[in-house]
């Protein structure tokens, strides 16, 4: 996601002031509207979505992050674009930091308190890219989300995006789950 990327680079400081360090309850959200593409990033810590941030070790495990994939592919339900006549071309998924390569350890029981969590350490981010092309990308002037409706452990959003004319910051949440662009 080429648009992403450069763009990023240019919201570094906002995120760091935002999130600042790895916050559960607390998402990402990344628009880039150039020309007819529109591109969005989501990036949470995994407990929000899957409800832990570890390797998964059990078949339950291995269920949520089958599930939350699942949710997460359902773009038509995630994201509402009531303008701009914008048709889905693509979604990848990174997971890797939940997939256990070792089978031996797939089917071995672990408890996950929260102090094994602190003291592992571990702080694990789920992302996921989705690709829009809009005939009339101009029009766009919202997408509602619908990430709270599908993930109970996400309680905010940091919406970042960018247009061809404006860029802008939001605090989507339950309440509020529709980025404006204008």
């Amino acid at each position: 996601m080429a648009l992403i990327g450069i763009t990023q680079s240019t919201y570094a400081q906002t995120r760091v002031a935002s999130l600042g360090a790895h916050v559960h309850g607390l998402s990402e959200l990344t628009i880039v509207i150039e020309g007819e593409t529109l591109e969005i990033q989501f990036t949470s810590p995994a407990i929000n979505l899957v409800g832990f941030e570890h390797k998964a070790n059990t078949k339950e495990d291995v269920a949520a992050i089958k599930i939350a994939e699942s949710q997460l592919r359902r773009d038509e339900t995630l994201f509402l674009f009531p303008e701009g006549r914008c048709n889905h071309v693509k979604t990848s998924i990174d997971l890797a930091s939940l997939i256990n390569s070792d089978d031996e350890h797939a089917h071995q029981k672990k408890s996950s308190t929260y102090e094994d969590h602190v003291q592992e350490g571990s702080h694990s981010d789920i992302t996921a890219w989705y690709q829009y092309r809009c005939k009339d990308s101009a029009s766009l002037s919202s997408i509602r989300v619908a990430f709270f409706k599908l993930f109970s452990g996400i309680h905010k959003i940091q919406a970042m995006w960018v247009n061809q004319t404006r860029q802008g910051a939001i605090t989507l949440t339950p309440d509020n789950s529709i980025l404006q662009f204008r």
